[in-house]
């Protein structure tokens, strides 16, 4: 998108959107904003522009930036207003259930790729640079996927492409059971009492840090829209109960 630069509208303006922009905004011509809250002060701050939904529906790409729950919905109200050739993306962190309701609910003729960012404001605090982006082609010509893959890494990130199955097999371990975990540790472990403690829980410490910040929703959604999810944790919680009964049998 070096030449001839395209415009970006995005639906759902939550933390990492908002966090995501100042790195979007070099490579587009112009970024239209929208969500359910009133957000002038944000694009005021990010010096993009405030609009209407069926504004952003007019721009060449569209990034979906809402809770993985309500892109059915979502989708449902915009996809009379795209284009041919249009290209939409999702950033959710579970792949098959979105890019099946993209399928699903948009036209033919729009163009589908689903992204899933492996980073937040947290993790990302320092810059992104060396952080990792999942990239699912749904729908989209090769030359358009190149455009977009260039752009992230012009930003830096290191890209994998991979299947929405394959993604939401891996994110069950790597992304929903870390969270389970940690959600669970950060109301057990009362670190800020402790006057010392070892490496390795300072470094648990680290994670639950960069979690804790998570909306329920998110959560919730991670934890139920990932069909591989729910095995996971039960395999989990097996394997705790199975350590938490050979302690009692040494008693």
């Amino acid at each position: 998108m070096k030449n001839n630069k395209k415009t970006l509208g995005i639906i759902g303006i939550g933390q990492f959107s908002e966090f995501f922009i100042p790195y979007l905004k070099p490579f587009f011509q112009d970024i239209y904003i929208t969500s359910k809250t009133d957000k002038n002060a944000v694009a005021k701050k990010l010096s993009v522009k405030n609009s209407t939904l069926k504004e952003v529906c007019e721009q060449d790409i569209i990034m979906l930036s809402m809770p993985i729950s309500q892109i059915s919905q979502v989708l449902d109200s915009i996809k009379k207003n795209t284009h041919e050739d249009q290209i939409i993306i999702d950033i959710c962190s579970v792949k098959i259930f979105p890019i099946k309701e993209m399928k699903k609910k948009l036209p033919k003729d729009v163009q589908i790729l689903g992204t899933h960012p492996l980073f937040g404001p947290q993790s990302g605090k320092d810059g992104i640079k060396g952080l990792e982006i999942v990239l699912c082609p749904a729908r989209i010509k090769d030359e358009d996927f190149k455009k977009i893959e260039t752009v992230f890494k012009k930003m830096g990130l290191k890209i994998t492409e991979t299947t929405p199955q394959k993604h939401d097999e891996i994110m069950a371990y790597t992304q929903a059971l870390t969270h389970f975990f940690s959600r669970a540790a950060a109301k057990t472990i009362p670190f800020e009492d402790f006057k010392f403690t070892t490496p390795s829980a300072k470094r648990l410490r680290n994670i639950i840090n960069e979690v804790k910040d998570d909306s329920k929703e998110l959560f919730m959604d991670m934890q139920t829209l990932n069909p591989y999810a729910e095995k996971t944790r039960k395999k989990f919680l097996t394997e705790l109960n199975k350590i938490n009964d050979e302690l009692w049998k040494k008693k």
